[in-house]
C-alpha cells in the first residue's frame, strides 16, 4: 500500500468537504452548542464516511499545551443543593466539601461551578428554566437530605452526575464514597485495636441514603474481623428510643458503637456507662463533631470526590452525553480510618468476652414512640 494510501484524515480534509474551517470541525466533533445541529450533523457525517479518528496521541500532546496556559472562561456548571440551607451555612461538612472539590478542579480548567439551591427562599422560577436560560449544560446533584428521593428536570438537555445514592430517580452516574468499603475498614481498625463486640446503631434512613451499603459492610466485616460469639445483633431504628437502647445494650454489651447519631456518647452516659472507658464510638464517616467527640472515623475524602465528579461531567460535555444513561457508572471513592485523640484510659482487653445474649439470632428490640427523637442527617 502507498505511503499517500495510509495517511491518516485530518480534520482539514473533514473542512475542506464540508466548506468550513479547521475550527468549526473540531468545535462539531466535540459536540460544541456554538456550531448549529444541522451544520454539526454535516460534519460527523463527512467525519463517518472518510472514516476519520482522532490521533491520541496529538490529543495528549494539545491537552499538554492547553495545561501549560492559563485557563480561560469555558462556561457555568451547575450543582444542585437540596438542603433548606446554602452550602457555606450548611451544618452538612460533606455537601460543603464536595461542591468545594468541584468548584477548586473547575477552576483549573476555566469553569464555573456555581451553587443552584433546589429550595431557595420565597417564589422563583423553575431550576429547569433557570439552568436552560442561563444556557447551562453540566449538572452535579449533591445529596438530599432524605432517601429515595427525585428529581424531575428536562434530563435531555444535561450532562449529570450524582454525588450520592439518595436520589432515587433517576439513576445518573454517581461518584461518591464508597461506603460497603469504608463501614469494613472502620471494622478491621477497631478489631485492631482490640475491640471484640462492636456494635451498629444506626437510623435506618441514613443506611437507606447509602443503599444499605453502611449495614451491609458491618455484616460482611463481622464475619471476617470477629469471632462468631462476638457477632452483636445490629440496631436499626426509625426513631432513636433511649430505653430501646439501653435494653439493646444490656442484651449485647458492646464494648464499641459504629453510629451516625452526633449525640451517641450522651445516650451512652445516660445509662450509666462509662464513654470511653466502658464503650467507644466511632463513625463511619467525617463530620464537624468526629474528631471532636468520637474515638476513629472515616476521612471518606469529599474534596477529591467532588473534583472527580467534575472531570466525570466535563468528560461528558467534550463527548455531548447528555440524558439518563443506559448503564449508570458508579465510581466509588476509599476512605481512610482516622484514630482521634480522644481514646480511652486502657484499651479493651481481647480475652475477657462479655456475657453472651440468650439468642444469637435475637431480633433487637422494636422502638417506640417514648422518649423518641429522630436524629440528625448524616454529617
Amino acid at each position: 500500500m502507498l505511503m499517500s494510501e495510509m495517511r491518516r484524515i485530518r480534520l482539514e480534509d473533514i473542512a475542506r468537504l464540508a466548506g468550513v474551517s479547521k475550527m468549526t470541525v473540531s468545535l462539531a466533533l466535540r459536540g460544541q452548542k456554538r456550531v448549529s445541529p444541522e451544520k454539526r450533523a454535516t460534519i460527523c457525517r463527512i467525519a463517518a464516511e472518510l472514516g476519520y479518528t482522532p490521533d491520541p496521541a496529538l490529543s495528549a500532546l494539545n491537552a499538554y499545551r492547553r495545561g501549560r496556559r492559563p485557563p480561560k472562561y469555558a462556561e457555568t456548571i451547575a450543582f444542585i443543593n437540596a438542603f433548606d440551607e446554602p452550602l457555606s451555612e450548611s451544618r452538612y461538612l460533606y455537601n460543603y466539601l464536595y461542591f468545594k472539590g468541584a468548584e477548586a478542579k473547575g477552576r483549573l480548567f476555566g469553569y464555573r461551578v456555581e451553587e443552584f439551591r433546589l429550595k431557595p427562599a420565597g417564589k422563583s422560577p423553575s431550576l429547569d428554566r433557570i439552568l436552560r436560560t442561563r444556557g447551562i449544560t453540566g449538572v452535579i446533584v449533591g445529596d438530599f437530605p432524605i432517601a429515595h428521593a427525585a428529581l424531575d428536570l428536562s434530563w435531555e438537555n444535561y450532562c449529570a452526575v450524582s454525588m450520592a445514592f439518595s436520589m432515587e430517580s433517576p439513576h445518573l452516574h454517581v461518584v461518591t464514597n464508597d461506603h460497603f468499603q469504608s463501614m469494613f475498614i472502620c471494622m478491621e481498625a477497631l478489631a485492631k485495636r482490640g475491640y471484640r463486640r462492636i456494635g451498629l446503631c444506626f437510623q435506618i434512613e441514613q443506611d437507606e441514603k447509602v443503599g444499605r451499603r453502611w449495614s451491609g459492610g458491618y455484616l460482611a466485616a463481622r464475619q471476617v474481623c470477629l469471632a462468631s460469639d462476638d457477632h452483636l445483633q445490629p440496631l436499626l431504628y426509625t426513631t432513636f428510643d433511649l430505653s430501646t437502647f439501653h435494653t439493646w445494650v444490656d442484651a449485647w454489651q458492646p464494648d464499641c458503637i459504629i453510629t451516625g447519631d452526633p449525640l451517641m456518647m450522651g445516650y451512652i452516659q445516660a445509662i450509666g456507662r462509662a464513654y470511653p472507658d466502658e464503650i467507644a464510638v466511632a463513625i463511619p464517616y467525617q463530620s464537624q463533631y468526629a474528631a471532636e467527640r468520637c474515638q476513629g472515623y472515616i476521612d471518606e475524602n469529599y474534596e477529591h470526590s467532588g473534583a472527580m465528579a467534575f472531570d466525570t461531567v466535563a468528560g461528558m460535555i467534550h463527548r455531548n452525553e447528555r440524558g439518563i444513561p443506559d448503564s449508570p457508572m458508579h465510581l466509588m471513592i476509599p476512605g481512610v480510618f482516622v484514630l482521634t485523640d480522644h481514646q480511652p484510659t486502657t484499651l479493651p482487653k481481647s480475652d475477657i468476652r462479655p456475657p453472651k445474649p440468650a439468642s444469637a439470632t435475637a431480633k433487637p428490640p422494636r422502638t417506640s414512640a417514648r422518649n423518641a427523637r429522630k436524629p440528625a442527617p448524616r454529617g
